[in-house]
């Protein structure tokens, strides 16, 4: 058998593509006034968008991410994060009566639903990821997002720019 090239990729590589992702969407929010954010997903675009998030010089950001194992790694960077089970706690906790900005990072209804329920009037949803499901969304869900004039942005991957600003954020840190 001919023998297998071995991979060579450095992290930077693994992660550009979605870290440029992210900054996409935190170029394209309105964020300069918000000081909490709601990351709902932890998963690798989720914590990207709350590296992102840090890098923009954000400080209140709460992640519900329901897998424990990836919370525990979340909190080990440095971040608050609770299963979206206990968001209210922990909004208590960090004395949140509601967010500025909600960006969900997953595909699910729950955290759309969940974001629009928690979003401050006039706040920021940015809506990272398109949906597998729409169980739980109705008219009232919906119409949350004319009743607090709510800013609602979609993205969809990233370009050239927003991959160069990836790997400078990268070099810089």
């Amino acid at each position: 058998p001919r023998p297998r090239p071995k991979l060579r990729f450095s992290l930077a590589d693994a992660l550009t593509p979605g870290l440029g992702c992210a900054v996409h969407m935190a170029d394209f929010l309105p964020l300069e006034t918000c000081q909490s954010v709601l990351i709902s997903g932890g998963g690798v675009l989720g914590s990207l968008m709350a590296h992102v998030l840090r890098y923009k010089g954000i400080d209140k950001i709460l992640i519900t991410e329901p897998a424990e194992y990836k919370r525990n790694v979340l909190k080990e960077l440095g971040f608050i994060v609770f299963s979206p089970d206990d968001l209210s706690s922990a909004m208590d906790e960090m004395a949140i009566g509601a967010f500025d900005a909600a960006i969900p990072c997953n595909p699910y209804s729950v955290s759309l639903i969940q974001s629009l329920k928690v979003l401050k009037p006039q706040g920021v949803l940015g809506f990272f990821s398109g949906l597998t499901d729409f169980e739980g969304i109705d008219r009232d869900t919906i119409n949350l997002i004319h009743y607090k004039e709510l800013y609602v942005k979609g993205t969809y991957g990233c370009g050239e720019k927003d991959t160069r600003k990836a790997l400078e954020m990268q070099v810089s840190s």
